[in-house]
């Protein structure tokens, strides 16, 4: 990378340092003569070059300045999509009981017991229960069901599966719509029950009410009594919208792996040592692993998405400024150039208004040129990022208009400072300048 950015490097300088070089060069002494002489304007060539660069700049400005924005609003809705669970202040984490110490049912649930009422105890702690697969980890259970009366491919009768305890919904925030959540009764001596999400309820019991129903998950020997309904999660990312799912006690389905979460009071972090430990009074052999607060885990699911709008943002950033530099660069010369004839201007009448009009004018022409044509790219290549949106189309109008508003008025600006230098000039130091 290093080697390619040095060649690249050095062939842009030679290749915009020689051109004009060897332009220079090619053209005859009396061409030079015309050309620099007192009170000429620079050459109509030169001057469409670097009007043409200055509109390039201009142009691909907007093009970056619009991917950015298309980026940042797309990532913004994404952030404000209710996931369903209120992330905050909970601490998650994984367990995984090692079949050699814990091959019964029994072990396993006797462990939960402990953990949870031990956890549950710690001073800071308002609620804490465990999930089989913890949200936005990647991780889920898929298994068929069977309802009576209702036949479908495999495909089509698949839901999330998870085996939790009975301060899960309460830890996550995850409402209750209908009948009533898990509890610990429901174990292996209880009635065997599960709960729905609204998807689940909503594809087979449509305007029902699918309490007291019964469903069939993994084999149609597993039938479970519908005992309530709770709200949906997005259970692998922002933009997945939520499955099927299915909630069982996991103290009538006790599985060996299992995911921790703890309600805080405060700062979750601050439990780490504490919650670790309880777990470690009940088994010291036991390890605990992916410890994070649950706001970390959905920040590091849209990592690469804010990854890439500030990557981008960073170009959109350098190519900003390389056009306002060419800007103030171009009118300034340009002006430069001309500081002979604003004296007449000026000699005969004309006001500083109208030379800073004269400046001015010149430079909106470069940017507006610039911005018709970066509207037009960037229409047909945000295109390509349209993978990477949520919620934003590719071709927005409001961040194609505040884009191009803001590029255009940083232009003007840079545009305004020579010009009105230029017009605060002294008329007879203008006549006199050689």
């Amino acid at each position: 990378m290093l080697a390619f950015t040095f060649i690249v490097a050095v062939g842009a300088g030679l290749l915009f340092g020689v051109a004009p070089a060897l332009r220079g060069s090619a053209q005859g002494l009396v061409v030079e003569l015309k050309e620099g002489g007192r009170g000429e304007t620079v050459g109509r060539a030169r001057q469409r070059l670097r009007s043409g660069l200055v509109v390039a700049e201009v142009a691909l400005s907007l093009v970056l300045l619009c991917g950015t924005g298309l980026l940042l609003k797309s990532l913004l809705r994404l952030q404000s999509v209710d996931l369903g669970f209120q992330p905050e202040n909970v601490l998650v984490m994984r367990l995984d009981l090692p079949d050699t110490r814990y091959s019964e049912d029994e072990q396993r649930i006797a462990f939960v017991r402990e953990v949870i009422g031990g956890v549950s105890g710690l001073p800071g702690v308002s609620s804490s229960g465990t999930v089989l697969a913890l949200p936005f980890t990647g991780m889920a259970a898929t298994l068929t069901y069977s309802i009576e009366g209702v036949t479908a491919s495999d495909e089509e009768l698949a839901t999330e599966y998870q085996a939790v305890t009975s301060g899960y919904f309460r830890t996550m925030g995850i409402p209750l719509l209908k009948g009533r959540t898990l509890s610990d009764d429901d174990n292996v001596d209880a009635p065997r029950v599960v709960v729905i999400n609204e998807t689940l309820a909503r594809r087979h019991w449509p305007g029902e009410d699918p309490v007291g129903r019964r469903i069939a998950i993994g084999d149609e020997s597993n039938s479970l009594e519908i005992v309530g309904v709770v709200g949906d999660i997005r259970h692998f990312s922002y933009d997945r919208a939520p499955r099927p799912e299915a909630y069982m006690s996991y103290f009538q389905d006790p599985w060996p792996m299992m995911g921790l979460v703890v309600r805080a009071e405060t700062d979750p972090l601050s439990l780490v040592g504490a919650v670790r430990r309880e777990i470690l009074a009940v088994d010291s052999d036991q390890p605990v692993y992916a410890v994070n607060s649950m706001d970390r885990v959905l920040a590091e699911s849209i990592r690469p998405r804010r990854f890439t709008v500030q990557l981008l943002g960073l170009f959109a950033g350098v190519a900003i400024a390389l056009a306002l530099v060419g800007v103030y660069g171009v009118i300034s010369y340009t002006l430069s150039r001309r500081v002979q004839e604003m004296g007449i201007r000026m000699a005969l009448g004309a006001g500083q208004g109208d030379v800073l009009h004269l400046g001015l004018s010149w430079g909106l022409k470069l940017v507006l040129l610039g911005t018709g044509i970066g509207l037009v790219a960037a229409i047909a290549l945000t295109r390509f990022i349209s993978s990477l949106l949520y919620g934003t189309s590719a071709t927005d109008p409001a961040v194609f208009l505040a884009v191009s508003v803001m590029l255009t008025a940083a232009a003007a600006l840079a545009a305004f400072v020579p010009a009105q230098r230029a017009a605060r000039r002294d008329p007879l130091a203008a006549l006199r300048y050689e």
